[in-house]
């Protein structure tokens, strides 16, 4: 009930005068090279987005309860958790929940399809779908890691 009363009681903190506001990055290589190697690295890198999320939007986030849509299985899997089998998603979900608690934000975590997650086109830095429709860009925040 408490997260109801958290929704009901409580405006979105991404309006700003009926727009929406948006951030999107490159991953550098010398971020990546420190990781764990692998065939690929997608699972790392949007779970790396969600960390970086946290820290862009963090004033907006302080204190509300919100809703995280992710499109790839294994970061929800990790962030419900809050652990992973894979010594290196567990270090970012580590960052990404110390960064949660320290803002006390509620998150839900919500699996949705790739052609449904709003953060999918400025993840490919297609941020003009976006701008397009008004939504402000901002600079992304990256955590130290």
């Amino acid at each position: 009930m408490a997260a109801l009363n958290c929704a009901l009681d409580r405006q979105s903190s991404f309006s700003e005068r009926s727009s929406t506001v948006a951030v999107g990055a490159a991953v550098d290589f010398s971020l990546i090279d420190k990781w764990i190697p692998k065939k690929s690295q997608v699972a790392m890198v949007e779970l790396f987005a969600t960390v970086v999320a946290l820290r862009t939007f963090r004033e907006k986030l302080a204190g509300s309860c919100s809703l995280l849509p992710v499109d790839s299985e294994p970061v929800q899997g990790a962030l419900a958790k809050g652990y992973s089998a894979r010594e290196d998603l567990c270090e970012l979900v580590g960052a990404f929940w110390n960064i949660a608690l320290e803002l006390r934000v509620q998150l839900y975590i919500n699996r949705v399809p790739t052609d449904a997650n709003p953060a999918d086109h400025p993840s490919r830095d297609r941020m003009q779908v976006g701008t397009s429709l008004g939504s402000k860009t901002l600079a992304p925040i990256f955590p130290d890691l």
